[in-house]
């Protein structure tokens, strides 16, 4: 298990095919919010004592709810991404560089596409969106029309190759056929 701090509300945790066995962890049950609260429970358990600097000095308290997202790994295991939920929305500025993600599969691009949804509506950010193939990969074109181009580039580092300028983005528009 791998837990790591992505900010004071927010763990990312990777769990292997070894840890859903030694933990007694089954991913459908992560992933359905109406199957997840002991499942969660029992994990938060374990992470307080395997790693109590997770939670020092951040939201994770009892009155806090949660919102976990659960995402299969290709290796059995899962990565979860907890996060404690606040009534603030993300300030928005001017519109951001285009950015293009490029991903081996079409799980990676369903996992990065649900993670992003997600993250809209939980904080706001808002961005368009284009899928292209080409060159035996599909690239996923993003347009940040706030602040969170930074977030989303770390979303998408997590799935595959971030492409960034306009060399990037044109050679997508031009060499790679738009799917949706």
């Amino acid at each position: 298990m791998k837990v790591d701090i992505l900010s004071a509300s927010t763990l990312k945790i990777t769990l292997s095919s070894e840890d859903m066995i030694n933990y007694d962890l089954k991913y459908d049950k992560l992933c359905r919010p109406e199957d997840n609260r002991r499942a969660v429970s029992q994990l938060f358990s374990l992470l307080r004592r395997q790693s109590p600097e997770a939670f020092r000095g951040n939201s994770f308290t009892a009155d806090k709810r949660l919102l976990v997202e659960a995402f299969p790994r290709y290796d059995g295991g899962c990565m979860l991404y907890v996060s404690a939920l606040r009534d603030c929305r993300v300030e928005c500025e001017a519109e951001a560089e285009s950015l293009v993600c490029s991903v081996s599969s079409l799980d990676e691009l369903e996992g990065l596409c649900r993670l992003l949804e997600a993250q809209r509506t939980r904080t706001g950010m808002e961005f368009s969106a284009q899928i292209y193939q080409g060159e035996g990969k599909y690239r996923l074109l993003i347009t940040p029309k706030n602040v969170c181009h930074q977030l989303i580039r770390r979303f998408c580092a997590e799935y595959g190759t971030v492409l960034e300028g306009e060399t990037a983005v044109a050679a997508t528009r031009e060499y790679c056929r738009e799917i949706v």
